[in-house]
């Protein structure tokens, strides 16, 4: 997971915890030169199927194009954010953000 999508799961009111490690001084400076950084958690895979709940249908990998998560239920339009994804926890924490958006 990068800095960017973990800023974004915590904006949007994600549990801060350490379990999956947390991003912090040099790591951030470098993904984001010249900005102030903000300390954020990385969570882990199960930490993020955990808090989407009921909603997390199933998370699979497809032949070419990476990781889908799949939600239990339809959520807006645009289902095709929660597919192909370079890595599970990018693929769940977008399903995370579509049930979370205000």
């Amino acid at each position: 997971m990068n800095y960017e999508l973990a800023l974004q799961l915590k904006n949007a009111g994600f549990p801060q915890t350490n379990k999956g490690g947390i991003f912090q001084g040099d790591e951030i400076k470098t993904e984001l030169p010249g900005k102030a950084f903000e300390m954020v958690s990385d969570p882990t895979l199960s930490e993020l199927i955990e808090e989407c709940g009921e909603d997390f249908g199933e998370l699979k990998k497809q032949t070419r194009d990476g990781w889908s998560c799949i939600p239990s239920r339809f959520i807006g339009f645009d289902n095709l954010r929660f597919q192909n994804h370079s890595n599970p926890k990018e693929a769940v924490s977008e399903l995370w953000l579509a049930i979370n958006k205000e």
